[in-house]
């Protein structure tokens, strides 16, 4: 044959290869290779270790010396790193993804071992013939048993196979002149592992003086891997009996965002802590201590103590003045019972958990590591030292968070730096955890009480919560140290019900019962207490049916129990329609817009300078800069918490006013709830809360008979008012305003109003005119052939040195006047004028009057005497507020969606200079909004018993976006030009 032609006479082709073989001392040439290792406990799951296109050079010139060089980029599950070795003059050179060692020895077979059992000598089973294979091709002793080879058709000229044995086999190519050009193995099996790779060759005799060349430069850096054996030891022994102690110091940055109820900020928590870990022994133990920065040292401590004893206890201990216990069959029966309520456990434990599990545990747990390999930014060693950069930012941790492992065999075992590794605002920075020698804990546990009744507790709160049927009764007291206040708070509630999918809770019956007394009192001038004024026992009833319709009646009782038997408000609601009522106060809670955000702000100040406000702005030095708790007792049948009233905002410049909280225990269940000495502002809260069963024969307390008004048309009112309230300009108008003055029969005034009203935010504006007849009868400044007196109102809250509303919502409101022929004409050449008046000016009823007769209508001074001569000036001091009263009348037409509300307006003013309110409401749809608007309000009331007034006030231009432009340059004209005009009123004022 061809081939046969071309071998030298006597020599078969197998022995000429074999023969090639011997005489080459060095090949070159590009690896490709792929490695599967099966995932521990799986079938057919795999990790991958990949190389492409590799450079890898062998030289062999003698029996003694072996040369090797490989540079490539090894792929392990698609995390890629850099590896060169290099081996020469029987020393080599590992540059593993940035570790630098170096390995001197004297055969190539225990290079080869120690290579491969960086890689994992338990998971790579390599055999001895594969050794063997190696010295056939690369040895020259004679001696040795020559490798059996098996020629296979290829398409290069000579091709053969090694039998590795298990049906592994190793194929060897050679090029025309008989020198080795390709070796290579399709999936060679070792253990549990599948081996693939191709080796494209070149055979060059003086590889060896390029391997040489290709040494690392900075060779003197690279460190002796035996010097690293006592590293490689204690983390050995560390595995083998995990017991070492934890010191953690460092700062957690926390940056708090700014909403609408405070302000953006930012505080940093001092860490200190120092724990022991004997896992073997299953011994846990510490100090754990946070505390703002700029203090030297915390007043918090926690000490705790995990052990096996009858079961493992762990013991807590807060600054020696609370210490629990918790036992390990309680923790697991309440975690059990957490979980088989709500189908997990507690939800951020299960987050970080299950991203702990998903990312590294179960990863490792199947022999797979590219989750930490990924996150590897640098490695480097010094002697007995190993150094990690790890990169936390693909766990959403902060794109510049890193960690900095430094594991030591000559001091400290292990220190991990930590900085800018955060979550959510909070940021771990320049913050060291040392790992050291493990030292037996001291840990005294005489005095903890061990807190079992936490599964019964949390089973009895989750059944009200998921089922609620209970019996609650209230009582306590809210009052100043002169007994001014609520004297006597007394109520129960007996509610049946059960949760449903489509609600929260649907309730089958219960109700309501709450009596709060009210003790007023009155103050000297000086604001001191003087005596006492009226008591009033508010008393307020409440029927639930199901969770659909409420009744309610709110009375008196001494008003019902008296001559007159006053029997209150009765009134009806379905409950449904005012879950949109939840969300408006939502979302008036998260706005931005200060008409609204105000409104929580004014709560939140009532709470500010304390931890309870910082926890709602979000920080939380203020708790960790403090003792929270003063002392604690507990008992079989009762616990007992004194927490610090200047920890929490409640204290003074007299008392700490430290507060309480009890519980009373019966069959393991919480019985009653008691918050004792809990002072607020100038008053002192008493409270307890009792549970228990409920009554199945008192379902409902309030009389159906007697309810008359249906009060469910709230809802859409709210939100109708509410749907007004966000818009940013007004046009309202009224015609015929009518004024009927009982004390001067003869006068009948009536008026026409046009106004624009401008608002966004806390800035206000108002432009409106205000038409008056005028007539000899009545008109201070008549004059003849004049019909009206004309004004033009303007309000301006501007503060001119800021340009943005005054901080006291304050503002000045400007009256412009003169007499006019008719409606639609405006001069201030006849009898007119200007006053100014600060907003402050009309707090009180007596300026109103004379703001309306005086300023805009004319009226004669003798007429207007006589009408405030007329106004009841009663002392109100002390007087209770009868709000049983304020409602007189209310209904809803939903088909035309208007309200018909009838209100006492001096039982809410305690007077009465405003008597009864009537006003039909109506809303219109605004395409331009989108909502419904309230559109109309047809007003009657009683002013101070003289003065009848009537008229239809209409929100008019609906679809219009913008209702002020039109007046805007008429009203900044006005202001700027009276901007500093001399305040009229109130007399005296100075601006």
């Amino acid at each position: 044959t061809p081939i046969v032609s071309l071998l030298p006479e006597g020599k078969t082709k197998e022995e000429k290869f074999r023969d090639s073989l011997k005489k080459t001392t060095g090949v070159e040439g590009q690896l490709n290779l792929s490695l599967k290792i099966r995932d521990k406990g799986t079938s057919d799951s795999y990790s991958f270790v990949e190389t492409k296109n590799a450079s890898l050079r062998l030289s062999r010139p003698d029996q003694n010396t072996f040369g090797f060089d490989l540079n490539a980029d090894i792929s392990y599950n698609d995390v890629s790193k850099g590896v060169h070795i290099n081996y020469a003059d029987e020393v080599a050179y590992m540059n593993l993804a940035g570790l630098t060692y170096k390995y001197s020895d004297t055969t190539y077979k225990s290079f080869v071992g120690k290579i491969i059992s960086i890689f994992g000598v338990d998971i790579i089973k390599v055999p001895d013939s594969v050794y063997d294979f190696m010295d056939i091709l690369f040895k020259k002793d004679s001696n040795e048993t020559e490798i059996a080879f098996e020629e296979e058709k290829s398409s290069s000229p000579y091709a053969y196979r090694i039998d590795l044995g298990n049906r592994n086999f190793i194929h060897l190519e050679e090029d025309s002149n008989y020198n080795l050009s390709k070796i290579y193995a399709n999936e060679l099996t070792f253990g549990e592992s599948i081996l693939s790779f191709c080796f494209d060759t070149t055979r060059n005799d003086d590889e060896l003086t390029v391997i040489k060349s290709l040494k690392p430069s900075n060779e003197a850096s690279y460190k002796e891997v035996y010097d690293s054996l006592d590293l490689v030891r204690k983390i050995h022994d560390l595995v083998k009996s995990p017991k070492f102690d934890v010191s953690l110091k460092g700062t957690l940055h926390h940056e708090v965002e700014e909403n609408n109820h405070h302000t953006a900020s930012e505080e940093d928590i001092s860490l200190n802590s120092n724990l022991s870990f004997d896992i073997p022994s299953k011994i846990y133990a510490g100090e754990i201590t946070a505390f703002p920065d700029g203090l030297k040292e915390t007043p918090n401590r926690i000490s705790f103590l995990t052990r096996q004893e009858e079961e493992q206890k762990i013991y807590l201990n807060y600054n020696d003045v609370m210490k629990i216990g918790l036992s390990d069959s309680m923790l697991n029966d309440f975690l059990g019972r957490v979980k088989a309520d709500f189908g997990t456990g507690f939800d951020l434990l299960d987050k970080v958990l299950s991203l702990l599990d998903e990312n590294f545990l179960s990863s490792f747990r199947k022999g797979r590591y590219e989750s930490f390999l990924g996150m590897i930014n640098s490695l480097t060693n010094e002697d007995n030292m190993l150094k990690v950069s790890l990169h936390l930012g693909g766990f959403g941790l902060g794109d510049d968070s890193r960690l900095d492992l430094e594991i030591n065999a000559n001091g400290n075992l292990a220190t991990i730096s930590m900085d800018n590794v955060g979550l959510q605002g909070f940021t771990f920075e320049d913050t060291t955890i040392t790992i050291t020698d493990y030292h037996a804990p001291s840990f005294n546990t005489e005095g903890y009480y061990f807190v079992d009744k936490i599964p019964d507790i949390y089973s009895q709160m989750y059944n009200i919560y998921s089922a609620p049927k209970f019996h609650l009764a209230l009582e306590g007291s809210y009052t100043d140290s002169n007994g001014v206040g609520l004297s006597e708070i007394k109520g129960e509630a007996n509610l049946l019900g059960h949760s449903s999918k489509d609600a929260l809770y649907t309730f089958d019956g219960g109700y309501l019962d709450l009596k709060l007394s009210q003790q007023i009192g009155i103050n000297n001038s000086d604001g001191s207490f003087s005596k006492f004024g009226d008591k009033k026992n508010h008393h307020i009833s409440l029927d639930l049916e199901k969770l659909e319709t409420a009744y309610f009646h709110y009375y008196d009782e001494d008003l019902l129990a008296g001559k007159n038997k006053e029997v209150g408000t009765y009134g009806k609601m379905s409950i449904g329609p005012f879950e949109d009522i939840v969300d408006i106060v939502k979302s008036i809670y998260k706005s931005n817009d200060p008409r609204f955000s105000k409104w929580f702000q004014v709560i939140a100040g009532a709470a500010s300078s304390n931890v309870i406000d910082a926890l709602k702005t979000g920080r939380y030095s203020p708790l960790l800069g403090t003792n929270l708790v003063v002392s604690s007792s507990f008992a079989t049948d009762s616990s007992k918490i004194v927490l610090s009233g200047k920890a929490f905002g409640f204290n003074d410049e007299k008392n700490n006013n430290d507060f309480s909280i009890s519980l009373q225990y019966e069959n393991n269940k919480v019985k009653t709830l008691s918050l004792e000495n809990l002072v607020i502002g100038e008053k002192t809260l008493n409270l307890s809360i009792t549970l228990s069963e409920y009554d199945p024969s008192k379902t409902s307390i309030v009389d159906r008979a007697s309810v008359k008004m249906d009060f469910t048309g709230l809802a859409p009112l709210i939100s109708d008012l509410y749907n007004t309230a966000n818009l940013k300009t007004y046009h309202l108008t009224a015609q015929d305003i009518g004024l009927n003055i009982k004390v001067l029969s003869f006068i009948k005034v009536k008026l026409d109003l046009d106004f624009h009203i401008f608002v966004d935010g806390n800035i206000v504006k108002v432009y409106g005119k205000i038409n008056t007849p005028i007539s000899f009868l009545y008109t201070e400044d008549f004059e003849a052939f004049y019909s009206y007196r004309n004004c033009i109102f303007y309000f301006d809250d501007i503060d001119p040195n800021t340009g943005k509303a005054y901080e006291d919502n304050s503002g000045y409101a400007y009256l412009s006047y003169g007499l006019a022929k008719n409606k639609t004409t405006f001069s201030e050449e006849t009898k007119g004028g200007h006053y100014r008046y600060h907003s402050s000016y009309f707090q009180d009823t007596e300026s109103i009057l004379h703001f309306l007769f005086r300023d805009i209508i004319d009226i004669k001074t003798s007429y207007y005497k006589k009408i405030v001569n007329a106004i009841n000036k009663e002392d109100t001091t002390g007087k209770a507020i009868n709000y049983e009263k304020l409602i007189s009348s209310f209904s809803y037409d939903e088909s035309n969606r208007e309200w018909n509300v009838g209100i006492a307006i001096e039982v809410l003013l305690n007077n009465d200079t405003l008597k009864d309110m009537k006003v039909k409401i109506a809303s219109a749809y605004s395409n331009a909004n989108n909502c419904y608007i309230l559109s109309q309000f047809d007003i009657s009331l009683t002013l101070a018993s003289i003065i009848d007034m009537s008229g239809t006030v209409k929100n008019i231009d609906l679809d219009k976006k913008d209702n002020w432009s039109e007046v805007n340059d008429l009203y900044a004209s006005y202001i700027q030009a009276h901007l500093n005009d001399q305040v009229d009123y109130p007399s005296g004022y100075v601006a």
